[in-house]
């Protein structure tokens, strides 16, 4: 066996959004990308389920390849639940890192580790081969058992922003 290191700051999905009496949750299968839009975004599993299958065409117990619909969700705010929030699409300069060998440049995609080392603050949605997590203030929230690969290479990323909720505020004077 390989010596893993585990990343300092960890948690899993299905414990965040208390997934264990969640009853769509346990018929599902392949929603990552689900899990990591409920973790960013603060909302609840069935919030960001219903969000994926009207703006990402995402289908019951199928995947949903999140980078295909990046242009869709980028454009203006958004509404999930009750929470407004907006998706930055992150430059290639920000998810590869630049090396020099003998004189010629290449770029190469970071991985999980190099993306977190370098966007410590924030909240990202983070795509890798297959696979998509979340990433907030330098915490990896994702399933359990992915905790040791860190050598991901990252394929895409988006920047969460919430940026309000359409609850109305109550005002109580005494």
């Amino acid at each position: 066996m390989t010596n893993q290191i585990k990343p300092l700051s960890y948690a899993y999905s299905q414990e965040v959004l208390n997934l264990a009496s969640n009853k769509l949750a346990q018929k599902e299968t392949n929603d990552c990308v689900v899990k990591a839009i409920a973790t960013a975004t603060e909302t609840t599993y069935d919030q960001a389920h219903d969000f994926a299958k009207n703006y990402l065409m995402r289908k019951d117990r199928d995947g949903t390849h999140l980078d295909t619909f990046v242009p869709n969700i980028c454009k203006e705010e958004m509404t999930i639940g009750r929470k407004k929030v907006a998706f930055d699409k992150l430059s290639k300069k920000r998810i590869t890192n630049r090396y020099k060998v003998k004189g010629e440049i290449f770029d190469r995609q970071k991985t999980v580790k190099s993306f977190i080392k370098d966007n410590q603050k924030g909240t990202f949605i983070v795509t890798v081969a297959g696979h998509a997590l979340t990433i907030k203030d330098g915490m990896i929230i994702d399933n359990a058992g992915e905790e040791y690969r860190m050598t991901r290479k990252v394929k895409g990323a988006l920047q969460v922003n919430v940026t309000g909720s359409t609850e109305a505020t109550q005002l109580t004077l005494f």
